[in-house]
C-alpha cells in the first residue's frame, strides 16, 4: 500500500513539471 501512495506522489510531482498534456501522456507512454 505504501509503495502505491509513494508511486502516486512521485506522478504528481512527474506531472507538475509537464507544461501540456501531451507531454504527460508521452512520458507515461515511455515508462508503460
Amino acid at each position: 500500500m505504501g509503495q502505491v501512495v509513494h508511486q502516486a506522489n512521485t506522478l504528481t510531482m512527474h506531472f507538475r513539471r509537464f507544461e501540456t498534456e501531451e507531454q504527460a501522456v508521452a512520458w507515461l507512454k515511455q515508462v508503460a
